[in-house]
């Protein structure tokens, strides 16, 4: 919306013939004049539809110096600019914050795993006769050898 506030349509009339369009292109451009805003002439190459003649009046779409430009984008083409820019952004956003979610719970997965093993090195083997209470280990049962206990007497499971 800021190009319709700087662009205007400006009259211009044609000093030469349009050369014709170049192979592939859909406008021809043509040498035309025009007065600026300050009321100097101004010469320069116009775009221009079909082939029009020398002294043909042209409107052309000048800048806040009355330079040739381009015209001004359209509202509908404005505001889908608009629409694709905050989709882009969003997508943008959230593509962050996953990856954000990524990384930390692989930190998280990488200390519990850490923890997790370390606590394994605390736990006595399989077939220990001894079990692990608070911080230190005490002898399970009777010993080895003795015949008579249970599994779970060996093993220190209280049921």
């Amino acid at each position: 919306m800021h190009e319709r506030h700087e662009r205007h349509v400006t009259a211009a009339t044609l000093v030469e013939d349009a050369a014709p369009a170049a192979a592939g292109a859909t406008r021809a451009s043509a040498v035309a004049r025009w007065t600026a805003p300050d009321g100097t002439a101004r010469t320069g190459r116009v775009p221009v539809t079909g082939q029009p003649r020398g002294g043909a009046r042209v409107d052309v779409w000048t800048d806040m110096h009355r330079s040739v430009t381009t015209a001004p984008v359209s509202a509908a083409a404005a505001r889908l600019d608009a629409v694709l820019a905050g989709v882009a952004i969003a997508a943008f956003i959230c593509s962050l914050a996953l990856a954000g979610r990524r990384i930390v719970g692989w930190q998280l997965d990488r200390r519990r795993s850490e923890l997790w093993a370390r606590e394994w090195t605390r736990v006595p083997a399989m077939g220990s006769q001894k079990r692990l209470t608070g911080q230190e280990l005490e002898p399970i049962g009777p010993g080895p050898g003795t015949f008579g206990t249970s599994v779970t007497d060996r093993l220190g499971i209280r049921l």
